[in-house]
């Protein structure tokens, strides 16, 4: 039911060609049955043509699932009740189970209805979940007392299982009964039958309540450290089980937008975007010859693919819009073509430069983030700003030596947006976000008052090293001049504000001195009063 999904550095579920994204909440929780995830109680939640994809706020590299919608067969909703926070129901379709691991039977655990694990706290005997597999799935947790199995057990029940799958049935005689051995509280118990804790009656092997006075039976797996000490304490959560699951999973709203997200949801459902979409994908493929006429008719293919892309694509803005994606990963293509080819050529330099300005004008990999899709304006600002980061990550801050300057920002971002273009005091709200979110990527003000983005590791400290380090290793000869402005732009790709602007600061910390000559401002490393970093 549930699968795992990546995320990108910007903490944002990475979409495929044809998905695109509709809505997106913050302050979601989610539920399976009637009990709480643990580990999925504070994250965002995607509405896409495809899928819901949940990106946990703390741990989103390890906890961001999606859960497809042609599974979802019914939609319910319930308003906030006292302390209760408004849910949405999701009743999911379970008729038919997923088949993307059929193909491992060697993976599978027996049918379910053969495995049975005994809780080591209060002795509940739980059957094994549906297409349960050994060191891949979660380990269960009792339905009693919410207690999670050990992995130990868990094989020792599968084990069992298999033996008995195998094993002729034949009656249980008292012989049979005697030669069991039982491990009760540390203790070898080589007596018949299984001993009650309570009365010590003798019980058979195979019971698991006593038949005199209705005590449970310890388990004769419970390992002695644990037969008095409790490793956990039981709670209202369940784990959440990955790949399998029940019928129903609840969204709980901690915040709003839960009204207008049941609605939205409620009309891609009825919509059904996913099925256009992988119609549109079929298409009819004839046989192919052998040998090399066959692979001429997949270049010939090939190129009349990207033909028929290019003509509909730049016919007029609706048909870009609905292609981009298309586009974008003909452009790729012909981008790592260039690499293999050779540099030298005048023909594949302007190529070059021609495919480095298209790319950032298609930029973005995923759908543009609006104000429409996010209830609050913080959601919204801080989805702005995970984009402007996958943005950056695309290239874009290394080609700027990894600081960039936000007018430039402001203009590259909405030039790659092509349309519904962001104002500057929502660039300005989403990049103060940026630190605060942990992202790749923060918002820095100089002294002068000048804001930049760049990544998130290059604090004040590094820069001065690795300018000190470029200082230190410069020819003899350009040690007596010094170095410029214009130098320091050449080497570290920064424009010539952030240049002005990092050295300044270098000089301010004492790292480096300048002389301000008739042929210009030369700036050298300073050894009259070697530098100490201060933290």
């Amino acid at each position: 039911m549930w699968e795992k999904i990546e995320v990108s550095g910007a903490g944002r579920p990475t979409f495929s060609q044809n998905e695109s994204e509709i809505l997106v909440e913050d302050n979601i929780g989610l539920y399976e049955g009637k009990y709480k995830a643990a580990g999925y109680q504070d994250g965002r939640v995607y509405l896409t043509t495809h899928r819901l994809c949940y990106v946990d706020s703390s741990e989103p590299a390890t906890h961001s699932i999606a859960l497809k919608l042609c599974l979802i067969k019914g939609i319910d909703y319930s308003g906030r009740f006292l302390r209760s926070s408004p849910k949405i129901t999701l009743h999911i379709d379970t008729s038919s189970p997923p088949t993307s691991r059929e193909d491992t039977p060697t993976a599978k655990s027996p049918a379910p209805q053969q495995v049975t694990w005994i809780c080591q706290i209060c002795f509940y005997a739980n059957a094994l979940p549906k297409d349960y597999e050994h060191n891949v799935s979660e380990l269960p947790v009792c339905l009693t007392c919410g207690i999670k199995a050990t992995a130990d057990l868990i094989q020792q029940a599968i084990a069992n299982a298999t033996k008995s799958e195998f094993r002729p049935p034949h009656p249980v005689t008292p012989t049979a009964a005697s030669d069991t051995s039982i491990d009760v509280g540390g203790k070898k118990n080589n007596n018949k039958g299984f001993p009650c804790p309570r009365c010590t009656f003798l019980n058979h092997p195979l019971m698991t309540q006593c038949e005199m006075c209705g005590a449970m039976l310890i388990s004769s797996n419970l390992p002695p450290q644990l037969a008095n000490v409790r490793i956990d304490s039981p709670g209202p959560s369940t784990a959440l089980t990955i790949g399998t699951g029940g019928g129903m999973v609840k969204l709980s709203f901690r915040g709003n937008g839960d009204k207008r997200f049941y609605d939205k949801l409620k009309a891609v459902l009825a919509e059904k975007p996913w099925k256009t979409a992988s119609g549109n994908r079929k298409t009819s493929a004839p046989s192919l010859g052998p040998g090399l006429h066959g692979l001429e008719q997949v270049g010939e293919r090939h190129k009349q693919k990207n033909e028929e892309v290019l003509e509909s694509a730049l016919g007029d803005l609706e048909g870009l819009m609905s292609r981009a994606k298309e586009v974008v990963k003909l452009a790729e293509n012909y981008a790592r073509y260039l690499e293999k080819t050779e540099s030298s050529s005048d023909v594949n330099t302007s190529a070059r430069r021609l495919l480095r300005e298209s790319s950032e004008a298609l930029g973005l990999n995923s759908s543009v983030v609006t104000k429409e899709m996010a209830h609050e304006q913080e959601t919204f600002h801080a989805e702005l700003a995970r984009q402007i980061a996958e943005f950056l990550q695309n290239g874009v801050l290394a080609r700027e030596g990894g600081i960039i300057d936000l007018v430039d920002l402001f203009a590259i971002y909405n030039r790659a947006r092509g349309i519904s273009l962001i104002s500057p005091s929502d660039l300005h709200a989403a990049c103060e976000l940026m630190e605060k979110l942990n992202l790749p990527v923060k918002m820095r003000r100089f002294k002068s008052g000048v804001l930049v983005v760049q990544e998130a590791y290059k604090t004040p400290r590094v820069i001065i090293r690795e300018l000190l380090n470029w200082m230190h290793n410069l020819e003899p000869w350009k040690h007596d001049v010094g170095v410029s402005v214009e130098d320091v732009c050449a080497k570290f790709g920064w424009s010539v504000t952030v240049s002005i602007e990092e050295l300044d600061m270098a000089e301010q910390q004492g790292a480096i001195c300048r002389d301000d000559q008739l042929s210009g401002l030369r700036y050298f490393e300073n050894r009259i009063l070697p530098y100490v970093p201060t933290n």
